[in-house]
């Protein structure tokens, strides 16, 4: 056999699978799953691992979107065939800001995730060997 080449034992197809998942709660318990990954096997890991506050969490991050894409919807669909004068006006802010808070928006999350993962790479560092 070649130098770079490395022989292997093939297995029966039978798998395993690790599943873990962090909640607003804090770190859920590892469940291992035998085979393959159904969809009542995954509600049912769910159900054992999110807790109230995760699933009341969730429910309000939903709620907000949805409340948030119905303004921004209204706000750049439909306000602009609405009279200028018409009392809807005075619920939203001028039109040009439905491009700049965007552009805001997407700067923050970057510069979180930018932090993010500078944190998570100091941390992660390894000291250099002294000889």
């Amino acid at each position: 056999m070649h130098a770079n080449i490395i022989s292997k034992v093939k297995y029966s197809g039978e798998s395993i699978m690790v599943w873990g998942c962090f909640a607003a709660s804090g770190p859920g318990q590892f469940a291992i799953i035998m085979g393959n990954m159904t969809s009542k096997v995954y509600q049912g890991i769910l159900q054992d691992n999110a807790t109230g506050v995760d699933q009341a969490v969730g429910m309000s991050l939903v709620i907000f979107s949805l409340l948030l894409f119905t303004y921004y919807s209204m706000w750049v669909i439909v306000l602009p065939f609405v009279d200028g004068d018409h009392i809807l006006h005075k619920y939203f802010l001028p039109r040009e800001y439905s491009v700049i808070l965007p552009g805001i928006a997407a700067v923050i999350l970057l510069l979180c995730i930018g932090a993010f993962t500078a944190v998570v790479m100091w941390k992660n560092r390894k000291p250099k060997k002294v000889d």
